[in-house]
């Protein structure tokens, strides 16, 4: 599933901007078999009801709102 989604990166006073998102389960990474370069990736323990959540960016993403 993607939905459209809007954030704000860069504090009250900055644009609101659509971000691509995709909702997966806790081992959608570990089925693919593939890891994070920094940070974790989403974990079954994530899926929890009243858990923290979490989100996984793209080194695409992360590179051009946050390098």
């Amino acid at each position: 599933m993607r939905d459209d989604v809007h954030a704000r990166f860069e504090g009250v006073n900055a644009g609101i901007e659509p971000v691509k998102i995709r909702l997966v389960s806790g081992n959608y990474f570990s089925l693919l078999g593939v890891g994070a370069t920094a940070g974790r990736v989403l974990m079954p323990e994530d899926q929890k009801p009243g858990g923290h959540p979490v989100a996984v960016m793209s080194h695409a993403f992360w590179e051009r709102r946050f390098s």
